[in-house]
């Protein structure tokens, strides 16, 4: 059973690394794109 969970977790995390890289790649995204604006108290009304 834990054979099986190895697998499906190893499917798991390919699949996962695999849509991260095609956002990066595809969507044209990089890190400064992810930056969230400061906020302040004015900012907030």
């Amino acid at each position: 059973m834990t054979e099986k969970i190895k697998t499906l977790r190893t499917i798991h995390l390919g699949l996962c690394a695999g849509v991260v890289m095609a956002y990066f790649v595809l969507g044209n995204l990089s890190l400064e794109t992810l930056k969230l604006p400061s906020l302040t108290s004015s900012s907030l009304v």
